[in-house]
């Protein structure tokens, strides 16, 4: 018997604009969506929290991060080494492999930072159903082992593994992308490794990364006409169109357009017409 395509969406940085947070909330009431991630550093996380649970939508994954414009959930005399002038994360990704790689960073600093964070979305009255890091950063194979250990610790059964096929919409390809995706892709290859030895469930059909900040109707019914068999996950980011999130964070200058796409597009008819079933990340191990 051949197992059923089920695709998780999985809208991202939640808490970190009342944006974002709107679009969560109309996405879940359209049933256009299955699961999101929290970003306990985020500025509008309490509203995050007030809202899911009024919208009884209580299971989350945690957005662990390490990079942007997110508060320090531990105290920040303790985490000096992964703080900018003792304040800030690093700005971005590229940034914290500088420091990665130079060895500057303490991964016992990151373990308090990320349990922090993970403590603070439980105190909140959330249930964690999952992992996953703002801008990848848990594929770095030393912060991964400092992961994988809090979701032993936590009993947090599932971690996202963002190892992307490279199958791309060609009329909207991007060569930024295809760099971004090779990048990522060479630390999958190590992470995979580490995560089998520790046992933690994770799924290896991962979609968004590649055509992330730009996803379309065009691009997402790509996407659900190839999703294959077994558990598939996307990643995307909507949020209401707000001048403020575009400011302080440019790269969502599309997100008015994916939740348009996730509320209106034609990709539910092509999901339904390719037996592609949504699921949330309860249902899907």
């Amino acid at each position: 018997m051949h197992d059923m395509k089920k695709l998780i969406i999985n809208i991202d940085d939640v808490g970190f604009s009342d944006a974002i947070n709107c679009a969560v909330k109309e996405c879940y009431l359209q049933n256009v969506i299955s699961g999101v991630s929290i970003m306990p550093g985020g500025d509008f996380f309490d509203e995050a929290t007030e809202m899911l649970k009024e919208i009884n939508k209580k299971e989350v994954g945690v957005h662990l991060t390490l990079t942007g414009k997110a508060n320090p959930c531990a105290e920040i005399d303790k985490i000096g080494s992964i703080l900018k002038n003792n304040k800030y994360f690093y700005t971005d990704y590229f940034e914290f492999m500088k420091f990665y790689f130079l060895n500057k960073i303490k991964m016992e600093e990151i373990y308090l930072e990320l349990r922090s964070q993970i403590i603070k979305v439980k105190n909140a009255g959330l249930e964690i159903t999952h992992l996953d890091s703002h801008e990848h950063v848990h594929m770095f194979p030393k912060v991964l082992r400092v992961v994988l250990k809090l979701a032993k610790e936590f009993n947090i059964s599932y971690i996202r593994f963002p190892d992307e096929k490279f199958i791309t919409y060609t009329s909207k390809f991007n060569i930024k992308d295809m760099l971004r995706h090779f990048g990522l892709k060479m630390f999958c290859l190590k992470s995979e490794r580490i995560i089998k030895q520790e046992n933690i469930k994770y799924k290896n059909k991962f979609w968004g990364h590649f055509h992330s900040g730009r996803i379309d109707d065009d691009i997402l019914s790509f996407i659900v006409k190839n999703v294959s068999e077994g558990v598939n996950e996307l990643c995307i980011h909507p949020a209401y169109k707000s001048d403020k999130l575009v400011a302080n964070f440019p790269w969502y200058k599309n997100s008015h357009i994916e939740l348009d796409t996730l509320l209106t597009g034609k990709w539910k008819d092509i999901s339904a017409q390719n037996d592609v079933s949504i699921v949330s990340h309860r249902f899907a191990h």
